[in-house]
C-alpha cells in the first residue's frame, strides 16, 4: 500500500511522516495515555467568543505538538486564540503557527528549536492546557442541532497530523473530538465562568471562601452553583475547593469550560440562575 505523506514538526525542522489508510501513522502507534481532547461545549445562536481549551496528555515527556481540526462554517466561525491560562504562557515556545481557515483549525508548535537546544519539555502528566482556540457560532445555527470541532488526520484536508513531538519520535496520540449543541437561548441557563463562584469576574480566596461557608457553615448557596463545580463532575465538595486553590496558588489545572470565558454548562447538572 502506498502511503501518502503528511508533515510532522520536530526539534530540528520540518520532516513527512507517511500516514496509512485508517488514520493511522508511521510513528510511534498511539497509548491509551497519549491523548489530545477538546472538551464538548453547549452554546446558543450568534454567541461570540467560545473558548476551548485543547488538552494534551502524554506519558513522555514532549517537545512539541501539532492539531488540525475541522469544523462546519454553518456552526463555527474560528476568529481568535490564546495562551492566556495554558501551559504555553511559561513555556514561551520559540515557535507557533495557528492557522484559522474558514473550514479547520492547524496548529503547529516547538517549544524550542533555536540551537542552542536546552531541552525545554513537557513532562508527562494529564489534560494540560495547551492553549485556547476561540470561536464565534452564526445567529443561524440551527437550535437542536449538534455539530462536531473533528480532531482527525485528513491529508485530503491537510498536510497538518495531529501528532506529539517527543525527542526524535512523532506519537500519534488518541484524538477526542467535541461535540457542541446549539441550545434556544430563551429556555439555556446563565452564562457563568467556571471557579469564579460570587460572579464578580475574578478568581481568587473569595470564592473558596464562599463555597466552604455553603458547604459547612450554612452560608448562601452560590447563585450559579454550577460555578462552584470546578472540575463539572456534577458536585459541590471539598474537591472542588482544593481544585480552585491549587488553581490559585499552586499553578494546578484550570477550571473546566466555561473558562475563562463566559459561557453554558455543557453537563447541566447543577443549576445556574
Amino acid at each position: 500500500m502506498k502511503p501518502k505523506f503528511g508533515i510532522v514538526l520536530g526539534v530540528l525542522g520540518a520532516t513527512l511522516l507517511p500516514l496509512f489508510e485508517g488514520g493511522e501513522s508511521g510513528g510511534k502507534e498511539a497509548w491509551a495515555v497519549n491523548e489530545l481532547s477538546l472538551p464538548n461545549q453547549r452554546v446558543v445562536p450568534g454567541q461570540k467568543a467560545v473558548w476551548f481549551p485543547v488538552h494534551l496528555s502524554n506519558d513522555v515527556p514532549i517537545a512539541g505538538f501539532q492539531l488540525m481540526a475541522s469544523f462546519d462554517p454553518d456552526f463555527l466561525t474560528a476568529v481568535d486564540h490564546s495562551v492566556e491560562f495554558t501551559l504555553l504562557s511559561t513555556l514561551t515556545p520559540e515557535f507557533l503557527d495557528v492557522n484559522l481557515r474558514d473550514e479547520r483549525v492547524e496548529v503547529g508548535c516547538l517549544f524550542e528549536f533555536i540551537p542552542p537546544i536546552e531541552h525545554r519539555l513537557l513532562y508527562p502528566g494529564n489534560k494540560a492546557t495547551a492553549l485556547h482556540l476561540i470561536f464565534d457560532v452564526p445567529e443561524s445555527a440551527p437550535i437542536g442541532a449538534t455539530t462536531k470541532l473533528e480532531v482527525k488526520n485528513d491529508l485530503d484536508l491537510s498536510l497538518i497530523l495531529n501528532i506529539f513531538t517527543s525527542g526524535s519520535q512523532s506519537v500519534s496520540p488518541r484524538l477526542t473530538s467535541p461535540t457542541i449543541t446549539i441550545v434556544d437561548p430563551d429556555t439555556a441557563s446563565a452564562f457563568f465562568t467556571r471557579g469564579d463562584v460570587d460572579a464578580d469576574g475574578r478568581h481568587n480566596l473569595l470564592d473558596v471562601i464562599l463555597t466552604l461557608n455553603y458547604l459547612f457553615q450554612n452560608g448562601p448557596e452560590p447563585r450559579c452553583l454550577a460555578a462552584a463545580d470546578f472540575n463539572d463532575e456534577g458536585r459541590v465538595g471539598l474537591g472542588s475547593v482544593l481544585a480552585l486553590m491549587n488553581f490559585l496558588f499552586l499553578g494546578g489545572r484550570n477550571p473546566a469550560v466555561p473558562f475563562p470565558g463566559e459561557g453554558l454548562d455543557p453537563t447541566t447538572d447543577l443549576p445556574c440562575d
